[in-house]
């Protein structure tokens, strides 16, 4: 228990800016929704406003800060149970995080079905539909520390807290559903902290004055976004892709609205299928490609005869593990971001016509036409891709690298192709370069792996090798 003066307020530290969303957000009500058309819709004010809850925010960051910096996590977000028992000492939540309500919203609608790791087929009866907070949404972004006499104690783990905690609000970090597919990444932009010493009556004063006013007497810290701010147990891979055929992931809900409506060219030309389109961006979501991934890494294991099992501890349980064991479920440690296209690409319209299989002859009214994206410069890299393996154990650090590293060899070559109509060559990528970081080390290469040291090449071996090895400890 603490005593009056442990207790008591010395100071407060303001962190406060516009909260951005990168990807889309699901925070869902938990039911269906919208007269029963999606499975889960977003949680909104009683206004109709989207928003997220000062709890989901406040969940996000103490699990980053429990990883990242145990004591500075119990100084702002106070003591879990399991430490109050061990040490006999709790002390209080000195943050307090406001619910964010979100402007310039654009609610769109995600589909998505469950694959079978074998066939690679849709699941019967697994299709599912869900609203979702549209990128680019903004709302701001206020949280307020209190800095008590026992934090006086601590000062330098103070200060070092709050400052790991504002880099990784201004860096980004993930929040709500599907982060393992990409959903749910936010920055906080123009973030500034402003610090108030009530042992310095000038500072009292601004904390009394009326709000505007009291921050002027204060000068803020302000933090800036930086690139390659990871953290510190996780692995990231990040590749950059050129487009080697055409591309098109199905937006099903624009080719709906559009219909006959949809104008590509000057002949008024009606489009069937259309590559899915955001904040003028075409996207490839986080789902199809985690999926993508997760088929291939199930191949790989079986031709290599490694117990498959691995690939549920590294990407979640499977569909039928679920089935059997419902309530051991894990969150996936693989986590995929959403792809925007870069410029360089651009849709084109393509007909088709449907062939009958028996007589090798065309199918009575079965014209149609698509408007996949193709890529205009070629060579250049048009799409980047990030992946990220969040805090392995360390005993499977190794081995989830190399199958990281073959999933990422399938796609530079061409043999693991994205979206929809692989069957008639589309989604095929080439490699155009890649880096990984992990533990502090960095190693890059470009789109021939010439450039590698020797070290590194063994490093990157040595991944692969750690693979292989499970396959020795099956037949054992």
């Amino acid at each position: 228990m603490m005593t009056v003066n442990e207790e008591s307020v010395k100071g407060k530290i303001i962190l406060e800016g516009t909260l951005v969303l990168a990807a889309p957000l699901l925070i869902g009500t938990g039911g269906n929704g919208a007269g029963q058309d999606v499975d889960d819709e977003v949680l909104k004010t009683k206004g109709g406003q989207p928003f997220i809850p000062g709890t989901s925010l406040a969940g996000a960051l103490r699990e980053f800060m429990t990883a990242e910096n145990a004591l500075g996590m119990r100084l702002l977000f106070g003591t879990e149970a399991a430490y109050e028992r061990q040490h006999n000492a709790a002390w209080q939540s000195s943050i307090r995080i406001d619910d964010v309500k979100l402007n310039n919203v654009e609610i769109v609608v995600r589909d998505g079905v469950s694959l079978d790791e074998i066939t690679g087929t849709a699941i019967e009866h697994h299709k599912f539909d869900y609203e979702a907070v549209g990128s680019g949404a903004t709302g701001k972004f206020f949280a307020e520390i209190t800095q008590r006499g026992i934090h006086e104690r601590y000062e330098d783990a103070m200060k070092e807290a709050v400052d790991l905690l504002a880099h990784r609000l201004a860096a980004g970090f993930s929040l709500g559903a599907h982060t393992a597919k990409g959903f749910g990444e936010v920055h906080v932009r123009d973030l500034k902290v402003y610090r108030y010493d009530f042992k310095n009556p000038a500072h009292v004063r601004a904390w009394l004055g009326s709000e505007g006013k009291s921050e002027a007497l204060v000068e803020p810290e302000v933090y800036e976004r930086q690139k390659g701010f990871y953290a510190k147990d996780d692995c990231v891979l990040e590749a950059k892709f050129a487009l080697k055929s055409s591309l098109l992931v199905r937006d099903y809900a624009r080719a709906m609205e559009v219909k006959t409506a949809e104008r590509m060219d000057d002949k008024g030309t009606s489009v069937q299928a259309l590559m899915l389109r955001e904040n003028d961006h075409w996207l490839i979501p986080g789902a199809s490609i985690k999926g993508a991934l997760r088929h291939r890494a199930a191949e790989i294991l079986r031709k290599l005869d490694i117990d498959s099992t691995l690939l549920d501890r590294m990407m979640g349980p499977s569909i039928d593990r679920i089935k059997e064991k419902p309530d051991e479920k894990w969150k996936s440690r693989l986590l995929v971001s959403e792809v925007r296209l870069e410029d360089g690409v651009a849709a084109r319209l393509q007909t088709r016509v449907r062939i009958d299989r028996f007589t090798g002859g065309k199918i009575p009214t079965s014209l149609f036409t698509e408007a996949p994206v193709w890529q205009t410069e070629k060579e250049r890299a048009v799409l980047s891709m990030r992946l990220v393996l969040h805090e392995p154990k360390e005993e499977e650090r190794a081995w989830q690298i190399g199958l990281l590293l073959l999933l990422l060899k399938e796609l530079s070559l061409g043999r693991l192709a994205l979206g929809g109509e692989k069957g008639i060559g589309r989604g095929v990528l080439k490699g155009r370069g890649a880096v990984l970081h992990y533990h502090g080390e960095k190693i890059s290469w470009d789109a021939t792996p010439g450039a590698l040291t020797d070290e590194e090449r063994r490093k990157l071996q040595g991944f692969v090798e750690a693979l292989l090895k499970k396959r020795e400890a099956k037949a054992l």
